[in-house]
């Protein structure tokens, strides 16, 4: 018989696994003991989602592709796949973010020489009548 909390094989007559510990009341088959198909990563996934559309879209695509391939993969492959997802969707995210900031700051530094531009070519003309 084998332990359905961690898959151990459990010796007859014994109460406890010799593995993990836990109570071996209801000893259950092999296949049953450990579930080997991991489920979907919904909070990897909408990252991933979000990293596409917003942030940057080829870190989103790798990480939803990723995050889409754990499903359909067995547990040791999937937890990987979900790994390289949450890098490509830091990565992605950390890429968007600094080209935000990067962004505004441009965006503030040509507004301010536009209104230096506009003020110098309004001081000048003002200026330049009192002279005659």
């Amino acid at each position: 018989m084998f332990c359905k909390y961690c898959g151990a094989e459990i010796e007859e007559g014994l109460v406890f696994c010799k593995q993990c510990g836990k109570v071996a009341v209801d000893p259950v088959a092999p296949e049953q003991a450990v579930e080997n198909k991991p489920t979907l990563n919904v909070g990897m996934l909408v990252w991933s989602i979000i990293n596409m559309v917003i942030c940057c879209q080829p870190a989103g695509i790798i990480a939803f592709v990723f995050t889409l391939l754990a499903k359909y993969e067995e547990k040791l492959k999937a937890d990987k796949y979900i790994g390289v997802a949450k890098i490509c969707n830091i990565v992605g995210t950390v890429y968007g973010a600094l080209t935000i900031v990067v962004s505004v700051f441009i965006f503030i530094y040509f507004f301010a020489m536009i209104i230096s531009l506009a003020s110098a070519a309004a001081g000048s003309a003002a200026g330049g009548a009192m002279y005659y």
